[in-house]
């Protein structure tokens, strides 16, 4: 099941988060470069199951958690 507030086959900008192996999803690359709230994907629920980011290289998503993943 995916997360609640992220949609399938939509391209999302990663920010890495303060914390090591912790990233931010934003709704584009302007808004990652900028950090902040603006742009922020929240998730409200982890869903279930393993989760890929693409392209290169794949990560997997261990952990959702408070708007970020755990990698």
């Amino acid at each position: 099941t995916i997360p609640t507030g992220i949609t399938a086959d939509t391209t999302y900008y990663a920010r890495q988060g303060a914390d090591a192996n912790k990233l931010y999803l934003y709704d584009t690359y302007a808004h990652a470069v900028a950090g902040g709230a603006t742009g922020l994907i929240t998730i409200t629920n982890a869903g279930s199951g393993t989760f890929y980011l693409y392209p290169y290289p794949t990560i997997t998503l261990s952990t959702v958690s408070n708007s970020y993943f755990t990698y």
